[in-house]
């Protein structure tokens, strides 16, 4: 299938969910429709992404049903805060998450829970703080993932892509700085001196896109986990 491809089938899966009563406004949201102004930089979600990393750190190790689930719940779970504070669709942006491969959904997440971490230049340094390219160095190499040190290096690295092709886990730069996309027209990025990790709307700039990745890759199916932390079941969105 080829990326083209992958894109249109992504939208129709959007379309379909949207035609059985989930909401009626499922697909990407444009990069300006959340509200020009908005953040989120809370550290509450901080905290659930970076549980939400432990849990899938955990399954990988244990292969375990009850790790998954758990994971599967907090990704929910930040994906909802997320989408609350910035107005975007929340069960759209859930499924965004879901339906990314593996290691997209473990470097974003590892990013997000940075989100508060102050802007420092030259240091890519959990807790402690990131320049723009050293957040997705820190999030990458987190999900296994090696990547160049510099925001230009990374976006070469990356094959290019279209707006409309972007997916959570992707990059996004524009000359002088990057950050990563994470779906519904939003993105996650370390900005600037006295500033902080945040997720925002995409910028109204002259942008360009990029995937690490080859895609063509058989994803973990979205299907219900029956025996779900907390007593509760759980699937993939």
């Amino acid at each position: 299938m080829t990326r083209t491809e992958r894109s249109t089938e992504r939208r129709r899966r959007t379309v379909a969910l949207a035609l059985v009563g989930a909401t009626a406004t499922l697909g990407l949201v444009a990069p300006n429709t959340a509200h020009a102004y908005s953040r989120e930089a809370s550290p509450d979600l901080a905290v659930i992404a970076g549980d939400a990393v432990a849990a899938l750190e955990r399954w990988e190790t244990s292969g375990s049903t009850v790790d998954y689930a758990r994971f599967v719940q907090l990704r929910s779970r930040a994906a909802t805060v997320v989408a609350g504070s910035l107005g975007v669709p929340g069960v759209g942006l859930r499924t965004e998450w879901a339906e990314v491969r593996i290691e997209k959904q473990h470097a974003m997440l590892a990013a997000i829970s940075q989100v508060g971490v102050p802007y420092r230049s030259m240091r890519s340094e959990e807790g402690e703080g990131f320049d723009c390219s050293g957040l997705l160095l820190y999030a990458f190499n987190r999900a296994g993932v090696s990547v160049p040190r510099s925001s230009g290096d990374q976006i070469r690295e990356a094959e290019e892509i279209e707006a409309d092709e972007a997916e959570p886990g992707d990059l996004v730069f524009y000359p002088g700085h990057i950050s990563m996309y994470v779906g519904s027209g939003l993105l996650i990025h370390s900005p600037y001196t006295g500033s902080e990790v945040e997720v925002r709307p995409v910028f109204d700039k002259s942008l360009r896109y990029g995937d690490l990745f080859d895609d063509d890759v058989e994803l973990i199916p979205a299907e219900p986990v029956a025996d779900a932390a907390d007593g509760e079941s759980a699937t993939a969105i």
